[in-house]
């Protein structure tokens, strides 16, 4: 993915791509607080590129009041608009970088922690076999990645559907992860074996950081059955991280069954008769724009393969 300045040409204007890029940001983070925390960029740089561009294309584009934002009736119609030229320009840009590199094409994943350690190493090969040309970038985080500004060709992770969501990207189910809670052996067999809800708050649970941005809504739903002054002993950041704590005899933590099955020790699942966790949809990602690009398109039908 470039990070560069690219130029979009018009018969009128030159436009540059980072400003449509700044707009397009803000127009999903709904703020420009919100939008500073996801580019880790300045909230003036932001709103000076906004400002550039209303110049260029000679209209409004939002309207401010202190740190509130209000988008206009051109705001709304032109975002579309720059959402194509973003995943175009950048599109050709990264072509020929590949070419120039020795590949043909790339192809840039974006997933969780988890499903990039657990899950795709397994399907990639099929996927090279297809493509031995192609260049295939991982970009693990359990934080929300953002298709439109190039930061992913494609994404794979739990829908999130509390969140408003683009009319402009295609959600494809590939599985549905069932979250419950486990615990190793060894844990086990030091503190016992939890009989009742209850006895979790005398045990070491482990939780996704409360400060940390979610990946979904109810990752933290154990905690739910437990008093509201209980502290989880060990927070972390990944649902990797919560899989390779438990495997390490260090608590009770809530694991998929995918993680559980492939866990490289034995794990047993606690209160399987009185706890059940949340379903997950997990989900292939992609701007609807792209949906006939054969790299897109194949490589989804690997993964949804690698589960029938």
């Amino acid at each position: 993915m470039s990070t560069g300045c690219l130029i979009f040409f018009t018969d009128e204007f030159v436009m540059d791509i980072n400003r449509l890029k700044a707009f397009c940001l803000l127009y999903e983070s709904g703020g420009f607080q919100e939008a500073s925390r996801r580019s880790k960029s300045n909230p003036t740089s932001i709103r000076s590129k906004v400002v550039l561009l209303e110049k260029e294309l000679g209209t409004k584009l939002i309207e401010t009041s202190g740190q509130r934002v209000v988008f206009t009736a051109a705001g709304h119609r032109f975002h579309k608009e720059a959402l194509q030229i973003i995943d175009f320009s950048t599109a050709r840009l990264d072509n020929f970088k590949a070419e120039q590199e020795g590949f043909y094409d790339k192809i840039i994943i974006a997933t969780t922690h988890a499903i990039a350690s657990l899950w795709l190493p397994a399907v990639l090969p099929k996927f090279r076999a297809s493509f031995p040309k192609t260049a295939i970038i991982v970009k693990s985080s359990d934080e929300q990645f953002n298709l439109y500004q190039r930061e992913a060709d494609v994404s794979i992770a739990a829908f999130d559907d509390s969140r408003p969501q683009e009319d402009d990207l295609r959600h494809l189910l590939l599985t549905n992860y069932y979250m419950n809670l486990y615990a190793s052996e060894e844990y086990l067999n030091q503190y016992g074996v939890p009989a009742t809800i209850q006895d979790l708050q005398h045990h070491t649970m482990i939780s996704f950081g409360k400060d940390i941005p979610y990946p979904y809504p109810s990752i933290n739903w154990h905690l739910e059955f437990l008093p509201s002054t209980f502290v989880s002993l060990i927070q972390v950041n990944s649902g990797a991280a919560i899989l390779k704590t438990v495997q390490n005899d260090l608590g009770i933590g809530s694991i998929s069954q995918k993680g559980a099955e492939t866990s490289e020790k034995k794990l047993v699942r606690i209160l399987p008769n009185l706890l059940t966790g949340p379903t997950l949809n997990i989900t292939y990602n992609f701007p609807k724009t792209r949906a006939e690009e054969p790299l897109i398109k194949k490589l989804y039908e690997i993964l949804k393969s690698s589960f029938e």
